[in-house]
Formats: C-alpha cells, structure tokens, sequence
C-alpha cells in the first residue's frame, strides 16, 4: 500500500464529513471529496511532508470549494440553477435510535432540521468555521491558519454562528 493510500484511509472519513459540511448538497460533496484526493495525489509529496495532513488535505477541500463557488457565481449570471439540499434523508441518518420517546424523537428532529437550515443560510465563511469547529473539533488556532484570519476573528465569527443558531431555534 503507498503513502496516498494509507492517507486516504486514515483521514477520508474527517475529509468527507467537512465535504458534505460545506457543500450545498450530497453530489457536490462527493464531487468535492473525490477532487480533494486526486488534488492530494498529484501534490503527493506537499501532502507527506506537511505537519498537520488532515489540516493540510482540509485545506485543499477549502481552495477547491472557493474555486466552485466562483465558478457556480460566473454560471449563475448567465443562467440560473435551482438546487435543494436533501436534509430529510442526512437528518433521519443522524438520529440515533435509543430508548427515547418518540416525541423526544420528534423534537430533537425539528432541531436538527432548524440547525441544518440555519447552517445552510450562514455566509459561505462562517459556515466552513462552523464545519471545522463543530464538525472537525478543530481547535481555533488550526482554523485561523487554514482560512487565513487572525484568531479573533475566528472567536467573533464563532460567537456570532452561535447567536444566528440560537435564535433559530427559539423562532
């Protein structure tokens, strides 16, 4: 097994999870993961010789998603495209069935679909904060250096994300 392939083994899953984070919906994510890797691959030695390789391969998903969307802004100017993101089928995926009741259930549903709501109408910087925080459990150091702002920024925008997503759940 070479060293790409031990890579993509060990950190697809953190990779693919940030991909569907950050991504309007299922098939860009995918495409976005699957471009991620091939970018690794073809930058292979960048990619074993940096310190953090998760940080580094979360890095290049986050220069290819700010090249799509540039490029979804240009199509959209010239015919527009209307697309959903299927938050019912990932919603009843990340409900854990226990020995909750089902209005237990049903309410932490409603939650999560208001929180993905709110996440999906975040500006495109705060919600990859958002991803990598929350998602990745990255510490703000990591993510100050993987979008390029001082860490105060990354504190205000993060106490921001919480305020928008706290006011949605009590609308």
């Amino acid at each position: 097994m070479d060293n790409i392939e031990k890579i993509f083994e060990e950190y697809s899953d953190c990779i693919y999870r940030f991909c569907c984070n950050i991504s309007d919906n299922l098939y860009e994510a995918e495409d976005l993961f699957q471009d991620t890797f091939l970018k690794a691959m073809e930058i292979e030695k960048k990619v074993l010789a940096a310190d953090d390789t998760r940080c580094y391969l979360i890095g290049i998903a986050l220069h290819l998603e700010k090249n799509n969307r540039r490029k979804k802004a240009r199509h959209r100017r010239i015919a527009p495209e209307t697309r959903s993101f299927d938050q019912e089928a990932n919603i009843l995926e990340a409900i854990t069935l226990d020995e909750k009741s089902i209005e237990d259930r049903l309410i932490e549903k409603e939650q999560i679909v208001r929180i993905r709501q709110n996440l999906q109408e975040l500006p495109q910087s705060y919600k990859m904060i958002a991803s990598l925080y929350y998602g990745e459990s990255m510490p703000i150091k990591e993510i100050a250096r993987i979008v390029k702002l001082p860490q105060g920024t990354v504190k205000s925008r993060l106490y921001k994300i919480r305020g928008i997503l706290r006011k949605g759940l009590e609308d």
